[in-house]
């Protein structure tokens, strides 16, 4: 078991993560919703699964290779079958998050550029290939209402700004990309901050159950339970590390950290299922909260969730948020 003095360094150590960023370039005019993750995350779906199903006449969950299926462990992420613990639990997280533009336009133009990020962590990253290609062919196939295409102007591994893909079809993609070195940033991080107050600023609808209600609010506690469940299934399922941390000692002293202030206010919107042939309402919580109280045990769960997200559909870019510095130095 993790003690909690061991915290920093075991988890910082042992996470993977990789961020692609992905430049389209439209040849046609492109219609998009205001919230763009979903259509992305969707469309991307798709495209993927035309392109490595072999079996397409079979339900994804009745096929006997969803567990060696690369568009299977993308896109539908089943719980694997040897799993001694969170058996129970039929997928799990996505080893994938894509952050879409966060600007409100809808219509872009011919010669417009669309630009997102990819993040992918764990076991996933060595297949980093597969999310090239299927934005590749996505360009040529539309996307939006109108199904406009693009082109892939260019795909930078965003560690060390260096070209994956470029818009002349030049590519220099070495077996994996560079992973993100979090102990690094980590220390820089700790160096910016207050260690008894730290402000986040939810950017993306944020969806968090509790008690089997989706909640308007964010107490201390709850959000530390979300990060510690969060972490511990993708370490588990996509880096194969049992992160059995003595999470009560955690839980408890979380108890004891105060909401200073709050400007959270929920956001709504929806999104079309094809799957399910309706319209499905994805709304969650949005603005700024400040936790007051002895943080450090929390740093190493807070920094590493503004990477990975923290609740439901972190998928489709849901449940971003940032650490704002302007509390740093106990301004």
């Amino acid at each position: 078991m993790i003690e909690l003095k061991d915290l920093e360094r075991d988890l910082l150590n042992s996470f993977k993560l990789s961020i692609l960023n992905f430049t389209l370039k439209c040849e046609d005019e492109i219609n998009l919703p205001i919230y763009k993750g979903s259509t992305l995350r969707g469309s991307f779906g798709k495209i993927l699964w035309k392109i490595i199903c072999t079996k397409k006449d079979i339900d994804c969950n009745n096929c006997i290779n969803k567990y060696i299926c690369i568009y299977s462990q993308i896109f539908k992420t089943p719980n694997p079958l040897n799993s001694k613990i969170f058996s129970k639990i039929k997928y799990i997280p996505h080893p994938f998050i894509i952050e879409p533009p966060l600007e409100i336009d809808k219509l872009y133009l011919k010669g417009n550029e669309i630009e997102f990020k990819l993040i992918l962590f764990g076991n996933i990253i060595n297949f980093y290939h597969y999310f090239i290609i299927a934005f590749e062919e996505l360009g040529k196939n539309g996307i939006g209402k109108s199904k406009g295409h693009f082109k892939l102007k260019h795909v930078i591994d965003e560690m060390n700004n260096s070209i994956l893909i470029d818009e002349n079809k030049n590519s220099f993609l070495p077996d994996s990309p560079n992973l993100l070195p979090l102990s690094n940033l980590y220390d820089e991080f700790l160096s910016q901050i207050n260690l008894n107050e730290i402000k986040l600023n939810f950017i993306t609808p944020t969806r968090i159950v509790y008690n089997g209600k989706l909640i308007d609010d964010l107490p201390f506690h709850i959000f530390i339970k979300n990060l510690i469940r969060r972490i511990w299934l993708i370490l588990y399922f996509h880096h194969k590390i049992d992160f059995t941390l003595n999470y009560k000692e955690l839980i408890d002293s979380s108890l004891n950290v105060d909401i200073k202030n709050k400007n959270l206010y929920w956001y709504d919107w929806e999104r079309y299922s094809s799957t399910q042939n309706t319209k499905i309402k994805l709304g969650g919580f949005k603005g700024v909260i400040t936790y007051t109280g002895d943080l450090k045990k929390f740093l190493p769960l807070i920094f590493i969730g503004s990477y990975i997200h923290i609740g439901k559909q972190t998928s489709f870019g849901l449940g971003k948020y940032e650490i704002i510095k302007e509390v740093e130095n106990g301004k």
